[in-house]
Order: structure tokens, then sequence, then C-alpha cells
């Protein structure tokens, strides 16, 4: 595929403009949807759900529990999951 500058730069502002739609939609979703989804027990919310409640200044200690379970889960990818978010959103989580 022979790329252009300006087809580079268009796929560039493309994922950009996806990235702060993102960040958008994280920042409008109420405290209630972001809780809703930590109770969901599907941890693929987890770690983006954690680290907006903690920039809305909320304790997010009480979810730890979740993410310690997930590192003593029996699947591999759980706890591997577990581990990229207690680093993420729990540093002092040992």
């Amino acid at each position: 595929m022979n790329w252009t500058v300006g087809g580079a730069a268009v796929v560039a502002l493309l994922l950009a403009g996806g990235w702060l739609v993102d960040r958008w939609i994280w920042r409008a979703r109420p405290r209630e949807k972001l809780l809703a989804m930590l109770e969901s027990g599907n941890w693929r919310y987890y770690k983006a759900a954690i680290l907006e409640l903690r920039r809305r200044g909320e304790d997010v200690s009480v979810h730890a529990p979740r993410i310690q379970a997930l590192l003593a889960s029996g699947s591999r990818v759980e706890r591997a999951a577990g581990a990229a978010i207690a680093r993420a959103c729990f540093p002092g989580l040992k």
C-alpha cells in the first residue's frame, strides 16, 4: 500500500479525534453508570471506570477487593488484567 503524507495525516487526525470523543464520553458518564459498570462483573470496564471516579475525586479504595479477586482468579487472562488494573489504579496495592 502506498501511503502519502496527506493520507497518513488524515489517519492520524481520525485516530486523535476518536480518542478525544472516547475521553469525552467517559467524562460525561454519570457516577451511577460508572458504579454500575464496576458492579457488572465485566472487568474490561474496571480500569476506565476507576480512573474516571478517581479523577472526579472519589475514594476508589472501596473497589480494591474487585481487583484483588481478579488477581486470585483461575483465569490467566483475568489475573493479567487484574495486575494491569492494580498497577494503573492502585499503585500501593500489594
